[in-house]
């Protein structure tokens, strides 16, 4: 888990260091280069310790998942019995009609 979250952390640093090296070939040549301290560097990346450690990223979409059911289920349950009343109502008034034909 450890070992993945490191090989995440290197494709993205790696992708990050290769978009800069593109950018540097179509940047202006009277512009001096962007050098940021360690803690600025440390304060860009912290978005990608997501990528080491999702597992509190998915217990949330997992809790708003069962949340969103919950609610489906409560909205459900409501109609049922309605729909279920209004179905047999309708086979019985259905039933007398045939009966008044025949």
């Amino acid at each position: 888990s450890q070992r993945a979250g490191a090989g995440w952390l290197a494709g993205a640093g790696a992708a990050a260091v290769a978009a800069a090296c593109a950018a540097s070939d179509n940047a202006d040549p009277d512009m001096q280069p962007t050098i940021l301290p360690p803690a600025m560097l440390a304060q860009q990346l912290a978005p990608l310790a997501l990528l080491a450690d999702p597992l509190p990223l998915l217990q949330g979409l997992w809790r708003g998942l069962l949340r969103v059911s919950r609610a489906a289920q409560t909205v459900m349950g409501l109609f049922e019995q309605r729909f279920y009343l209004a179905g047999v109502m309708l086979a019985l008034i259905s039933l007398l009609l045939l009966m008044a034909q025949g």
